[in-house]
């Protein structure tokens, strides 16, 4: 099924730093709008995490480069050897590593501006064939320690995986949706997908909104103008509109009963053209 990555990408909150432990294909990270602070991503499959770091640099018009001190942030590589994409100024915009997951999450300190995106290898339990598809698979204990070093972690979490008894039991509390996806094998399954923060109002990345290709177009075109809208509008009334969204992204104690928090004094939202 088609927009997998734009589901996820699409409950993805504002955050400074990103870290994908279980790299992969490194879609999401390949995707998505890369975080100002740090951009880090790990997997025991070294040509795997060589290759996705590669295909990241080429998008970004970045140097590929050896980090030797082992980078920077959150991230020590033991043997002090990582991959990073640098600018123009020599910055390091992304971090790979080969190396343990699971480990990195329990040896690094986060913050509550981290963002974590973690699609493990699924329990064998979950899968429709009971056999081994990954190099590096994941067992039951280790899919508990991910569970547990998970909750106890104060950054912004989302973890993808099948539906069973243990993360419904593990991340209960936790806000989940859940989608039909393709598998490898070519059929069709229910995705899940848990976080443990409210479904965002302000996002990272804005550019997939929308649930399918037509929706996605429809969104562009009204974006476009309501860009031509607020060019016209005088400087006022729009940083008025600006403080109105901000209420809205934030709610405050102010907001009425119903929920919806009033808009700023002077504000027409009806006379702007915003709204129809």
């Amino acid at each position: 099924m088609a927009g997998t990555y734009q589901k996820i990408i699409n409950l993805m909150p504002p955050h400074e730093s990103y870290f994908e432990p279980f790299l992969g294909g490194g879609a999401i990270m390949r995707l998505k709008r890369p975080a100002a602070v740090e951009n880090f991503g790990c997997d025991l499959a070294a040509s795997q995490v060589e290759a996705v770091a590669a295909q990241i640099a080429r998008g970004a018009a970045g140097e590929l480069i050896v980090l030797k001190d082992g980078g920077s942030g959150h991230v020590r590589n033991g043997d002090g050897r990582s991959l990073g994409i640098v600018d123009a100024r020599r910055r390091v915009l992304y971090q790979f590593d080969a190396r343990c997951g699971l480990a990195f999450l329990e040896s690094a300190a986060f913050s509550r501006r981290d963002l974590i995106y973690c699609d493990p290898p699924y329990l064998l339990s979950s899968r429709a064939s009971q056999r081994g598809r990954y190099a590096h698979e994941l067992s039951d204990v280790d899919h508990l320690r991910l569970l547990r070093v998970l909750l106890a972690s104060p950054a912004m979490v989302m973890i993808s995986g099948y539906h069973t008894s243990l993360y419904a039991e593990m991340l209960e509390g936790w806000n989940s949706i859940h989608f039909e996806a393709m598998t490898r094998g070519g059929h069709t399954a229910t995705e899940w997908l848990w976080f443990n923060y409210p479904a965002p109002v302000e996002l990272h990345d804005y550019r997939f909104l929308g649930t399918g290709f037509r929706e996605r177009e429809r969104i562009k075109r009204k974006q476009a103008r309501w860009v031509a809208r607020l060019a016209r509008m005088p400087l006022l009334e729009r940083q008025a509109l600006l403080s109105a969204i901000a209420v809205i992204a934030a709610p405050s104690p102010a907001a009425g009963r119903s929920g919806t928090p009033p808009a700023p004094p002077g504000l027409d939202l009806l006379g702007s053209g915003l709204v129809p």
